[in-house]
């Protein structure tokens, strides 16, 4: 009888044990999906792309031969390819930057967040037409046309500028200048004044309905700026960007 007991005592202990064991184990396997996330997305983002600059936009009524309204910009593209050891057959319904949002504003000027427009000679310019305030999304297609918000269904680059506007006044009678970083320098703007953080959700969405997302915060703009007038950096070591299923 005692021995029963011994025996029933022992085996409720092992299986509470296996028990305990599962879900540990299930508990390691969300922390790490929460951590790492996706390991074998149809698509991947493969490089992260930022460019700070400046530029002026020209006050008209003036007799000054340059008389500038100084704008820093920041343009943020993602690249994303093909995964070409994923075996099935995938194409993007549609790629989209979400939930933006502005962290750490600067000390200095007003921001604004800008999609591609049609009339900008390369991809962006800011005017108010182009702004966004929530998010921009990029249409699946055959080809990608920018301009018009549309992404390669294979592969493609999409993006978004973050600007910060209203830094000051530069007034020039030199015969040339250049617009970048350095007419900020020349007005005795800080790098410091200009510190900000943005955040969003950038999200991948499938022909076949899964929906992929990743949380990416940037502190912008990128720290030579004012002494090399463009600063630019690629980013490749994208560990930290967890795109998870939602």
């Amino acid at each position: 009888m005692l021995n029963d007991r011994k025996k029933k005592i022992l085996k409720r202990a092992v299986m509470l044990i296996i028990i305990m064991l599962f879900f540990i184990i299930i508990g390691f396997s969300m922390l790490k999906y929460e951590v790492e996330g996706e390991k074998n997305m149809p698509f991947q983002l493969t490089k992260i792309s930022i460019i700070s600059t400046a530029n002026g936009i020209p006050n008209t009524e003036t007799l000054d031969r340059w008389n500038f309204n100084l704008v820093q910009n920041n343009d943020i593209y993602f690249n994303f390819e093909k995964n070409e050891n994923y075996k099935e057959q995938e194409s993007i319904k549609k790629i989209s930057i979400e939930n933006i949002k502005v962290l750490q504003s600067p000390l200095k000027g007003t921001t604004y967040f800008y999609r591609p427009s049609q009339q900008a000679v390369d991809w962006y310019e800011n005017i108010e037409e182009a702004r966004v305030t929530d998010k921009v999304e990029y249409q699946g297609n055959e080809t990608s046309n920018v301009k018009e918000l549309q992404v390669s269904n294979q592969e493609g680059i999409v993006g978004i500028r973050f600007a910060i506007e209203d830094l000051g006044t530069y007034v020039s009678e030199e015969e040339q200048i250049t617009h970048d970083g350095l007419l900020l320098k020349s007005i005795g703007l800080k790098q410091e004044e200009l510190k900000s953080k943005i955040a969003f959700d950038l999200v991948l969405e499938l022909n076949s309905g899964i929906r992929y997302k990743a949380y990416i915060e940037q502190e912008l703009p990128l720290d030579s700026v004012l002494e090399e007038g463009i600063s630019k950096k690629e980013i490749t070591d994208l560990n930290y960007v967890a795109f998870k299923r939602f």
